[in-house]
């Protein structure tokens, strides 16, 4: 383990899953993942890092997304050019300011986002929204 780890850069990558070892790092600040072929995440496998401050999953393949990390530092979220059709949990993180879902299958956003106070950017271009 590196329990001093604040940045990890895995994207372009074959990974499918969240690798277990990234629950243990309790330091970590930036997790890219971008353009991988994780289809979804697994349960708790990034909820518990509370020093998270940036998630990177775009270019994946994704269809939804409910892990969102339990913690007041996260404040960035992308998530763009995935296959979402839905998103939520996002009260775990109440100081999201940046929330990029652009180039998705979204048709109805979560009733949560109304709650994010902090939220600077939200980014839906090119979604199923009518």
């Amino acid at each position: 383990s590196y329990p001093l780890l604040k940045k990890l850069n895995l994207s372009k990558n074959l990974i499918k899953t969240i690798p277990a070892f990234i629950s243990t790092l309790e330091q970590l600040q930036e997790l890219v993942l971008s353009t991988n072929k994780i289809r979804n995440i697994e349960q708790n496998s990034i909820s518990s890092l509370k020093a998270l401050t940036l998630l990177d999953l775009r270019e994946n393949g994704l269809e939804e997304f409910f892990e969102v990390p339990r913690s007041t530092c996260f404040d960035s979220l992308i998530l763009s050019y995935n296959r979402l059709n839905r998103f939520g949990n996002l009260r775990n993180a109440p100081n999201l300011t940046v929330i990029d879902i652009k180039n998705n299958k979204i048709a109805k956003l979560p009733n949560e986002l109304v709650h994010l106070e902090n939220l600077k950017t939200l980014d839906l271009t090119n979604n199923d929204l009518s």
